[in-house]
């Protein structure tokens, strides 16, 4: 005799799937929700980490300002990275300084190079959109001529897919108090103040570690005493792709540039 198929193999089946179905369900939600609270957090870490480095660049651009004309002199501020890296990269941007009054005078036009020391995270930590720029310390003059702004400027830049912070140092022209009379005639004095970062090589850092700025030396190169022309003279400056002009007074007389350079070692 046979048996009728009563359904009841095919209704009891129906729970369990139910379950299985759910169970992976559940899974696969606990899985994406848990990736989606990790890229949260790293986000925010990451974020977390470049408001820092931003600290300890203004510390580290203090403590090498302060060495910077203290001769054999050394300080150091602590760096932690973890998403992002720091890059010491020698003789990165050209740098041209001439006067204008003396346009074809080999004694008054300096030509090199300064280097950066740059910070750099991805941007899928943080964002500030594409080509973005902002001056955390300083602006985008290459030469200044006040006592009163700084040498430093640390600029942050945001380019295709990473964000950087890059610190390097403007040029500062002034004249050095008034003039002095030296036999019949008035001598005025203007220096060229320049900050020049060293490293032996290409350097990149990352982890828990120490800059150490250390001054490896002051040198100063002194021109020929020139007439004065006019009631002035413009120093101008250009470091990579920034350029300026300063004006500074001159009494009728004679004037003597000199180019003052503190060279700073940057080591771990």
């Amino acid at each position: 005799m046979k048996r009728k198929n009563t359904g009841r193999n095919i209704k009891g089946s129906s729970p369990a799937i139910s379950i299985v179905v759910i169970t992976a369900v559940t899974v696969m939600l606990v899985l994406v929700a848990g990736n989606y609270a990790t890229q949260t957090l790293e986000k925010q870490q990451g974020s977390t980490e470049f408001d820092t480095i931003n600290r300890s660049f203004e510390a580290f651009d203090d403590a090498l300002r302060d060495v910077a004309w203290d001769r054999g002199a050394s300080r150091s501020t602590r760096f932690t990275t973890r998403y992002g890296h720091i890059e010491v990269i020698p003789d990165a941007l050209p740098l041209e300084i001439n006067i204008t009054e003396y346009p074809s005078d080999p004694d008054l036009t300096l030509s090199g190079s300064m280097s950066i020391i740059k910070y750099e995270i991805s941007n899928d930590y943080l964002t500030f959109g594409d080509n973005y720029q902002e001056y955390l310390v300083g602006d985008d003059k290459a030469v200044v001529n006040s006592s009163s702004e700084t040498y430093g400027r640390v600029l942050i830049e945001q380019k295709t897919d990473v964000v950087t912070l890059l610190l390097n140092y403007r040029v500062r022209a002034l004249r050095e108090g008034p003039s002095v009379l030296v036999g019949s005639s008035l001598v005025n004095y203007v220096d060229i103040l320049i900050i020049n970062i060293t490293a032996a090589q290409q350097q990149s850092y990352s982890g828990d570690f120490e800059l150490v700025a250390k001054n490896m030396g002051i040198s100063t190169i002194s021109a020929p005493q020139k007439n004065v022309v006019g009631d002035s003279c413009t120093v101008n400056v250009s470091i990579g792709e920034n350029a300026n002009s300063v004006t500074i007074p001159l009494d009728p007389g004679t004037v003597k540039f000199n180019f003052v350079t503190a060279e700073v070692q940057v080591i771990t």
